[in-house]
C-alpha cells in the first residue's frame, strides 16, 4: 500500500461522494436562481425600453399638437406667417406620420395626426380662413383628416370624438359649397349630424359647445344663400344659445377658438339680418364687431371688421340712398384688406377679396 500525504480535495471528495444528491439538488437550485435573475434583469430592461419608447412618443405627439394649436395661435398673429404655420404644420405631420407608422391603431396619434392634415388643407384651400389657394392638395388633406376622425369616432364613440369628427364635416361642406358649388350636398352633411346632439346640447363643455354653434351658423348660412330664410332664423336662434365668449377658465386655445367662433357668428348675423331686411338690426350688430374689433391684432377680427364696413354701405345705399355713407364704408373695408393683403403676401384668399372690391 502506497500513502500519499493528505490534502484538502480528498475529504471534500470523499464528501461529495456520500452527499452527492444534495449537492446535485443545490447545484440545481443555484442555475435556476441564476436563469430567474438573469430573465429577471432582460424583461426589466426591456420593460424600461418600452415605457422609455412610450415616453418619447407621447412626448413627440404632444409636441406636435402644439405645434398645430397653441404655437400656431401666435404665430398667426404675426405678419407674412401664411407659409411658416404651413410648413410648421408640414414638420408636424412629418413626424407624426413617422410615429403613426409604428403605431397605426393608436388612437391619441390618429387624433393628432388628423388635426395636422386638417390645419394643412385648411391653410390650403379653407375658404373661412387665410389659404394659399392649393385647392387640389388642400382638399386631399381635408379628405384624410375627415376620413381619420370617422375612424377614430367609429373605434371610440366618446364626446371628443364627434367634435372632432364635426370640425372635420364643416371643412368638407366647406369644399363642396365654396368651391365645387354643391350646395344640397353640403348641407346634407352638415344637417345630417344634428341628430346625434338632441338631448346632449345643454351638457357639452364650451369649447364643444362652440364647435356645434358654428354648424348651426354653416347650415344657416347656406340655407340664406338657397334663399330660405326663414330656415336660415331657426339655424342662427340654435347657433345664439350655444356660441358665447369665453367667461370660464377654460385653456387660452380653446378661450381664443370661442373668441373667433362668437367673431364668426356675429358677422354672419349681421348678414343675415341685412339679406331679411332688419336694417337696423344689421347696422346695430356691424357697429358692435367694429367696436370690439378695434384694436385686435389677429387677421380673422380684422378681416371681419372688413365685412361689418361692407353691410353698413349696403345700409347706407339700400335702407338711406345714402351713397357718399356707403362709398366711405367701402373704402374703410377695402383699407382694411388691403392692409392684411400686404401682412399676409402669400394669401391669396386676401387678394381676391381686394379684387372684388
Amino acid at each position: 500500500v502506497d500513502a500519499m500525504a493528505g490534502n484538502v480535495m480528498y475529504p471534500f471528495g470523499k464528501h461529495l461522494r456520500r452527499h452527492r444528491l444534495v449537492w446535485l439538488s443545490g447545484a440545481l437550485f443555484l442555475a435556476v436562481l441564476v436563469a430567474g435573475m438573469q430573465a429577471w434583469w432582460q424583461n426589466d430592461r426591456a420593460d424600461r425600453t418600452q415605457v422609455l419608447a412610450e415616453l418619447q412618443r407621447d412626448m413627440a405627439t404632444q409636441l406636435a399638437k402644439s405645434v398645430i394649436q397653441d404655437l400656431d395661435n401666435k404665430v398667426a398673429l404675426l405678419e407674412g406667417s401664411t407659409l411658416v404655420r404651413l410648413n410648421n404644420a408640414g414638420e408636424a405631420l412629418a413626424r407624426l406620420e413617422e410615429i403613426y407608422r409604428a403605431e397605426p391603431k393608436n388612437l391619441k396619434i390618429q387624433s393628432a395626426l388628423a388635426d395636422a392634415h386638417l390645419q394643412i388643407g385648411g391653410l390650403m384651400a379653407n375658404p373661412f380662413q387665410l389659404h394659399i389657394g392649393q385647392f387640389e392638395e388642400g382638399r386631399e388633406h381635408i379628405r384624410q383628416a375627415y376620413t381619420l376622425y370617422r375612424n377614430i369616432y367609429a373605434q371610440a364613440p366618446d364626446t371628443a370624438s364627434l367634435m372632432a369628427l364635426v370640425r372635420g364635416e364643416r371643412f368638407i361642406a366647406a369644399q363642396l359649397v365654396y368651391v365645387e358649388g354643391k350646395m344640397a350636398d353640403g348641407l346634407k352633411l352638415e344637417a345630417d349630424r344634428l341628430v346625434q346632439f338632441k338631448g346632449i346640447e345643454q351638457t357639452l363643455s364650451p369649447g364643444a359647445k362652440s364647435i356645434l354653434g358654428v354648424k348651426y351658423v354653416v347650415i344657416s348660412h347656406i340655407l340664406m344663400q338657397m334663399g330660405k330664410l326663414k330656415e336660415a332664423a331657426v339655424g342662427y336662434e340654435r347657433a345664439a344659445r350655444l356660441i358665447l365668449e369665453p367667461d370660464a377658465p377654460q385653456s387660452e386655445f380653446i378661450q381664443e377658438r370661442m373668441r373667433k367662433t362668437y367673431d364668426f357668428y356675429a358677422a354672419e348675423h349681421a348678414l343675415f339680418s341685412l339679406a331679411n331686411g332688419d336694417f337696423a338690426e344689421a347696422e346695430s350688430q356691424a357697429q358692435q364687431i367694429i367696436q370690439r374689433n378695434a384694436g385686435r391684432k389677429y387677421w380673422r377680427y380684422q378681416h371681419t371688421a372688413s365685412q361689418a364696413n361692407q353691410i353698413l354701405a349696403c345700409i347706407a345705399l339700400l335702407g338711406r340712398q345714402d351713397t357718399q355713407a356707403a362709398r366711405t364704408y367701402l373704402i374703410e373695408a377695402r383699407r382694411i384688406v388691403q392692409s392684411l393683403s400686404e401682412a399676409f403676401p402669400a394669401a391669396v384668399s386676401l387678394q381676391w377679396a381686394l379684387r372684388r372690391f
